[in-house]
């Protein structure tokens, strides 16, 4: 079967967001099908005077002030990105559509062919339901034969009312529907869609052997054991628990590598030793199996520390974004690895050394694999 996969794609910084994508067109091809990614990429809204000063308060003033700060430093690592080489491993590990789609008009008037098309995984439903292109994330176009899912879709938000019959409206033409947490679930179940599945996110699905097959160590050219560190999504060296991290790493005669990526917030360089590495994807990959151990504030930073079997510890986010604390939170408490939640209050040595009975972790995780992958191939034999 021909599959169209719209999500989001064009980072060149940030490794889950590459990770999920490869590993959802992966999954399916490895299944037999002609899956690829539709290069969907709207073109943000342009904004009157009017506009902007509409509405102006204290808080969105000093909003705005930081997202000056935000915008340089997105500037900033668009230099240094080059070299973490993003467009080079989409294009020599996937399938894409040869144009990109810079708008839903455009999605229409000339859709990619396909027999099912699939929505998901990330947040591909948290935009604003008044911007006419986020109807490309909910599949409103191409054949209306084609059949059209979601696989581990996300919100992220709150929906508002007013969006809601829209809402219910795009997801009417779905054919089966999945999402990536219980809220996503809840919001689709209150429009009356009642056969909603919770689904893990795709690199979860894949054999380890399908992102070790990746790795490439040509960075690793010492043998000094190390700490790997990978932060998101934070501003300060006092999220991180740098202090901390320095004692675990001083006590156990490491050095330290590390790499930092944009997310909500743009890329910093907070850790003060070691190699902050702008490394292309199979080399972090590689940082992350060669490691001896791995502290992260990223979800598929965890993702792939348990994948590989890597002694490791989550940081859980304190600031505005601490919503994403959910999805590392629900996954290790479906592995029963609750304990590996950095805390402050205990000594990182004590935390890290707890050892982990990757058996009985494989175990929890096998049923939710077991459904994720079934989810997929129901809704594609319906």
């Amino acid at each position: 079967m021909r599959i169209g996969i719209i999500t989001y794609w064009n980072s060149d910084d940030n490794y889950g967001q590459q990770l999920q994508c490869f590993s959802l067109q992966r999954y399916l091809r490895n299944q037999g099908h002609d899956a690829f990614l539709i290069r969907y990429s709207p073109k943000e809204r342009t904004y009157t005077f009017l506009d902007k000063v509409k509405g102006l308060t204290l808080r969105n003033i000093w909003d705005k002030l930081t997202g000056k700060t935000e915008k340089l430093l997105r500037e900033q690592n668009s230099i240094i990105n080059v070299k973490r080489q993003f467009e080079s491993f989409r294009q020599d590990n996937l399938s894409m559509t040869e144009r990109i789609y810079n708008s839903i008009d455009e999605l229409r008037e000339n859709p990619p062919m396909a027999d099912m098309y699939i929505t998901g995984s990330d947040q591909v439903w948290h935009d604003s339901y008044n911007s006419p292109n986020i109807a490309g994330m909910f599949l409103a176009f191409g054949d209306e034969r084609a059949k059209r899912i979601s696989y581990g879709a996300s919100i992220g938000r709150r929906i508002k009312d007013e969006e809601k019959p829209l809402m219910k409206h795009w997801l009417d033409k779905f054919n089966a529907i999945s999402v990536r947490e219980p809220s996503a679930k809840d919001v689709c179940e209150n429009l009356g869609f009642n056969d909603v599945q919770i689904v893990l996110d795709p690199t979860l699905i894949l054999t380890v052997s399908d992102f070790t097959s990746l790795s490439d160590a040509t960075e690793l050219n010492d043998d000094a054991p190390f700490l790997f560190v990978y932060h998101i999504n934070i501003r300060t060296q006092k999220e991180l628990y740098w202090d901390k991290i320095e004692k675990y790493i001083r006590d156990k005669g490491l050095t330290v590598k590390s790499v930092s990526s944009s997310g909500y917030l743009a890329a910093r360089q907070l850790v003060p030793i070691g190699n902050n590495i702008p490394a292309t994807v199979p080399e972090w990959l590689s940082l992350i199996q060669k490691s001896e151990c791995v502290i992260t504030t990223s979800f598929h930073g965890v993702v792939f520390a348990i994948k590989m079997h890597k002694p490791f510890l989550a940081i859980l986010l304190t600031n505005e974004n601490s919503k994403a604390n959910d999805r590392i939170v629900t996954l290790l408490k479906i592995c029963g690895l609750e304990q590996r939640i950095l805390n402050p209050n205990i000594d990182v040595t004590e935390l890290m050394d707890e050892p982990i009975d990757w058996d009985d972790v494989e175990r929890n995780l096998l049923p939710f694999q077991e459904k994720s992958q079934d989810f997929l191939r129901k809704a594609i034999e319906l």
